[in-house]
């Protein structure tokens, strides 16, 4: 494992590193269109300063929405060039983190079709509660069940997929652009026919 060392010597990965650097570029890009959201987001960033501890290693499971990961790569590769940098960091980090399941369904198709990771978080590279930054990525036609948690939520769309938020229904946001999610409300997203794959920020860790 490659360290960098950062704030008194404390030591972080530097694949971990560049892929924060890459998302911190990837948001800001959008300024001009969402200037509020890259507010909140930034705020969110911000606390990623204080590097956190080294998260525990959990198993490695090879999930079946992972069959879809390097298409998802590939079209977000083919993005603006922040979101295609960003997309190779994501790549270069994926050997690292272990995927998981999520538990608002126990629908077979929606377990076979989804995947979740944190970078950083409870199950994350470094471990941490103040903030939690993953991935989700799931398969053609698919849908993450509606849910609603306290902390806001900042979503980076890496390639092409609907979100619904209670106050507005769904929407395509497009590629390479922020979603903010207010805390309590309900929302959800969903993969058309190719797969999914997003950014989430969220701003505390009781989800």
């Amino acid at each position: 494992m490659r360290l960098s060392l950062d704030q008194g010597g404390t030591s972080r990965d530097l694949r971990l590193k560049c892929f924060l650097n890459d998302l911190s570029l990837a948001i800001k890009c959008q300024k001009e269109n969402s200037p509020e959201i890259v507010r909140v987001a930034e705020k969110i960033l911000q606390k990623t300063k204080k590097i956190g501890v080294s998260g525990r290693q959990v198993p490695r499971v090879d999930l079946p929405a992972l069959r879809f990961f390097k298409e998802s790569i590939a079209i977000a590769e083919g993005n603006s060039l922040p979101i295609s940098n960003l997309s190779r960091s994501i790549s270069a980090l994926s050997e690292q983190v272990s995927w998981y399941q999520s538990t608002k369904s126990r629908s077979l198709k929606f377990l076979n079709g989804h995947a979740n990771t944190q970078i950083l978080g409870p199950l994350g590279l470094e471990n941490r509660d103040d903030v939690v930054i993953g991935i989700s990525l799931l398969s053609p036609n698919i849908e993450y069940p509606v849910h609603k948690h306290a902390p806001e939520e900042i979503y980076l769309v890496l390639s092409s997929g609907d979100w619904f938020q209670e106050s507005r229904g769904w929407y395509s946001p497009g590629d390479g652009k922020l979603v903010y999610t207010p805390p309590n409300i309900s929302h959800s997203m969903r993969a058309n026919e190719k797969p999914l794959l997003t950014v989430w920020c969220l701003n505390g860790s009781k989800f």
